[in-house]
C-alpha cells in the first residue's frame, strides 16, 4: 500500500525542514540568476 500525506511538515530544526523551507518556498527561479 502506498500513501501520500497531505500538508506534511518536517520536524522543526531538522535537515528535512531546512531543505523544504529552501526549496518549497515561492520564488522566481529565473530571476535569481
Amino acid at each position: 500500500q502506498v500513501r501520500w500525506g497531505y500538508d506534511w511538515k518536517a520536524a522543526p530544526g531538522s535537515e528535512e525542514a531546512r531543505l523544504t523551507e529552501y526549496f518549497l518556498t515561492d520564488r522566481d527561479w529565473l530571476a535569481d540568476n
